[in-house]
């Protein structure tokens, strides 16, 4: 019975450590036009209200921005939701990760690229990609 309660924990644990690499993924993305607007950083506290659930999100936020400067590649991230996130989870992140870009009401061509290779890494098909870009009243 304690082995469960353990178990239990630590799967706990790992969903919340891989919140915080979605979260890493998203600033990179919000950074990905050189700056991050005020839409954009209150979409992003919006998502560790819902995913983290912690009392001091601007402290997290602000310490995952720090980190997020010295990341160079997003492969390790990606890597890491591929091994924890089900289909379902990756398609509800790619959700979350429009709904950012779209927050400052500017679609900068190298976030919908970024967009769509994350997409591919994390082996969603493009059409359910363009499902969640027109869901949202993407019109191109």
């Amino acid at each position: 019975m304690f082995n469960f309660l353990k178990n239990k924990d630590k799967e706990e644990l790992n969903k919340k450590n891989i919140n915080y690499v979605a979260l890493e993924l998203m600033i990179s993305f919000a950074l990905a036009d050189g700056n991050i607007s005020k839409q954009e950083e209150s979409s992003i506290l919006d998502y560790i209200n819902k995913k983290i659930t912690e009392n001091d999100n601007k402290k997290i936020y602000s310490d995952i921005l720090s980190a997020s400067s010295e990341i160079i590649s997003l492969h390790d991230q990606v890597q890491e939701i591929n091994n924890h996130y089900n289909s379902e989870e990756k398609l509800e992140l790619l959700k979350d990760i429009w709904l950012l870009i779209l927050s400052d009401k500017v679609i900068d061509k190298y976030e919908e690229n970024l967009f769509y290779r994350i997409g591919d890494l994390m082996k969603i098909k493009r059409s359910k990609l363009n499902q969640i870009k027109s869901s949202y009243g993407f019109d191109k």
